[in-house]
């Protein structure tokens, strides 16, 4: 019979049963991981309904791929498989069916075996002491009395259809186990050394937090933006963005040649001692937006990028620029890492700037200048930080940041870049606390610092006591003192005039009036404690040069008045 036309079947398993199955785990199977917490329920479940209550219990789904009448793939229910397989062997010694046959090679899975071994140990020592009676009681009431709602299916589509689909709890897979499977799936040629060479290396991203980082933040997004497509969030929807050419079918299309004849020119280098000796060829020469090359060329190029990922931006690693571009690495951690750069605005902020970065030097590399792009890029990223309190994801699809990945991938040489450059940007005076190295680097200035610098290159006195918020400069003039030239700044405006130390009204006049008016000691007397002003809008820095200047010439003009 040609069992890949079989229809699936379901039907209820007692555990009796399951064990004559010969069960094995496939390569795409994520490693054994059910933790303390996780094996404790379920065998408390199974003592209160099998003892207390004397009852079936059913412990959950289990969906197998029969591949052949003698292999039978666990597309899902390991996890439970696998502790059912612990727990009776703990309270039978002679058992040896299930999943104790499996060769399990994760270091993740083995470690965790060996220590639910002793959880499950220490359970039952709890639950029966040492009556072997009651334990051998247990034993034979579990494979009686425990079931599984058993799926088979007998074709290779099927059982991936359903790996995509679901798991035991009904839930959505991650895409990275989606992805895991496909490429596996591709891997048909491949000895299962190699295939279980790479699955760790994939468990091993996604245990240390590289993997998802990379695909959701990095490469999906770049792959994507790259194309001018609207798109921020990699779900499984999206997964086909990952899959690619099939070496081992047929060439479909024209582009495929030159990918094809690139993988097995670097496959003979890899296998030719001399070439191999050289360190000639030896790796597969990727770029972030190339086509996929399904199999192990996909994990291959995931993690060349989780490389080249760590090495520009987690800093910490051996393995990073630090030594080679300390000029960046400073840049990166005064200007990326700020006091609060944590936030969920400033991390998406961040992310579009690493995009960019990543795409620019997978493209051109670590050129000459690269300071002068890396710090364009910062400006033309860092403005959507200055210029809005809250950030979220459409903030980042519809900035004009987000262009330059397209920017970039339609780019032939740097220069085409450049004019990012010579762009500046208006900083907004009110932003969010936390990001004044930000606005300085984008051209913003603190109009309190810039004041004081100035005011002092112009050696006038500051005196801000009486007036919080008010740089006072006291000044006398024929003898009368506690006159001062005041200065105030609010909302990226500065007003400055003259004044009294008393309470004050306003009266605009102009200096050369004001000059007049003093001449006239009685009008010193009068109830116009404030002298006349001056205000300037969207202040710059040129603009506080200009104003202290000018305050200094008044005091200089005050001071050479004649009087008779």
């Amino acid at each position: 019979m040609n069992m890949e036309k079989r229809m699936p079947t379901q039907r209820a398993v007692k555990l009796e049963d399951l064990i004559k199955i010969n069960l094995t785990i496939p390569p795409y199977q994520r490693p054994y991981k059910w933790t303390e917490k996780n094996v404790v329920t379920l065998l408390d479940d199974i003592f209160e309904y099998v003892i207390l209550k004397n009852k079936d219990y059913r412990i959950g789904n289990v969906i197998l791929h029969e591949e052949s009448s003698n292999v039978n793939n666990v597309v899902d229910g390991q996890q439970r498989l696998t502790t059912i397989s612990i727990l009776l062997k703990q309270l039978e010694p002679n058992f040896e069916k299930l999943l104790l046959h499996q060769n399990f090679k994760h270091k993740i899975s083995k470690n965790n075996i060996v220590y639910n071994f002793r959880i499950i140990n220490q359970w039952i020592s709890t639950k029966f002491g040492e009556d072997k009676g009651r334990i051998k009681e247990f034993y034979k009431q579990i494979l009686k009395k425990c079931e599984f709602i058993l799926f088979t299916v007998y074709g290779q589509e099927e059982a991936f259809q359903l790996f995509d689909s679901q798991n035991s709890r009904g839930k959505a897979l991650e895409p990275y186990d989606l992805l895991k499977a496909f490429h596996l799936r591709e891997m048909d040629n491949e000895s299962e050394e190699e295939k279980a060479k790479y699955v760790e290396r994939w468990e091993k991203s996604i245990d240390d937090k590289t993997l998802k980082p990379i695909l959701g933040n990095h490469l999906f997004q770049i792959r994507k933006w790259s194309k001018n497509e609207w798109k921020y969030n990699f779900t499984r929807d999206e997964i086909d963005e990952f899959k690619g050419i099939s070496l081992h079918q047929m060439q479909q299309f024209p582009y495929e040649s030159a990918m094809r004849m690139l993988d097995g020119f670097v496959a003979n280098a890899q296998n030719d001692k001399f070439l191999r000796n050289m360190g000639i060829a030896q790796e597969f020469p990727f770029s972030i937006t190339m086509p996929i090359i399904n199999g192990k060329r996909f994990f291959e190029y995931v993690d060349f990028y989780i490389q080249q990922r760590e090495k520009l931006f987690d800093l910490n690693k051996e393995n990073s620029i630090r030594a080679e571009m300390p000029e960046f690495v400073e840049f990166y951690e005064k200007y990326c890492k700020y006091n609060k750069h944590w936030r969920s605005g400033d991390e998406k902020v961040r992310n579009l700037y690493e995009n960019i970065l990543l795409a620019f030097i997978d493209k051109f590399g670590y050129i000459e200048d690269f300071e002068n792009y890396y710090q364009a890029f910062y400006k033309a990223v860092y403005i959507i930080r200055c210029q809005n309190k809250r950030i979220g994801l459409e903030t980042i699809l519809n900035s004009n940041a987000k262009g330059i990945v397209r920017k970039i991938h339609d780019a032939t040489a740097p220069d085409n870049l450049k004019h990012y450059q010579y762009k500046s940007y208006d900083v907004p005076s009110k932003t969010v606390q936390g990001i004044e190295k930000v606005k300085k680097f984008l051209g913003w200035i603190s109009i309190d610092d810039e004041l004081k610098k100035e005011l002092q290159i112009n050696d006038l006195e500051i005196n801000n006591n009486n007036y919080p918020g008010y740089y006072l400069i006291p000044f006398s003039f024929n003898g009368i003192e506690n006159q001062y030239i005041f200065i105030n700044s609010s909302d990226n405006t500065l007003t400055y005039g003259f004044g009294i130390d008393k309470d004050y009204q306003c009266d605009t006049i102009k200096l050369k009036d004001f000059i007049n008016s003093l001449k006239n000691r009685d009008s010193l007397l009068s109830n116009n404690y404030w002298w006349g002003y001056k205000e300037r809008t969207n202040v710059k820095k040129e603009d506080i040069e200009k104003i202290c200047a000018e305050i200094a010439d008044w005091i200089r003009q005050i001071d050479n008045l004649k009087f008779e």
